[in-house]
């Protein structure tokens, strides 16, 4: 007579062996229902599954963010060029301004220009 030690435990579905039957050793003596096994692992898939979708949607999300970024990054210099080419109309007007007015003031040139 020897000791028998399982690996798992569980409800046993089938045993298939009788008793005092002469057994060797790695021969199935019983099989164990495995139905909550089985139920676990679906769960545990369907859990994988989710995760892997949201992972997927950060990806996706995180590449809209960085083009969003991109893009208004991109309009900020636009409108930096668009504001320095403002600056350097003002001050060509501002200038043009100043020398007329001098030139006006000599009678060099008609008011009207």
């Amino acid at each position: 007579m020897y000791s028998i030690t399982p690996l798992f435990s569980g409800p046993v579905s089938e045993v298939l062996i009788h008793e005092t039957q002469q057994v060797n050793e790695g021969d199935v003596l019983v099989k164990l229902d495995d139905s909550d096994v089985k139920i676990a692992l679906i769960q545990a898939q369907a859990k994988l599954i989710s995760a892997q979708r949201r992972v997927k949607k950060y990806i996706a999300d995180d590449k809209t963010y960085a083009a969003n970024l991109l893009a208004r990054i991109a309009k900020l210099a636009s409108s930096e060029a668009a504001l320095e080419i403002s600056q350097a109309n003002k001050n060509q007007a501002q200038a043009d301004l100043i020398r007329r007015s001098a030139l006006a003031q000599e009678n060099l040139i008609f008011s009207e220009e």
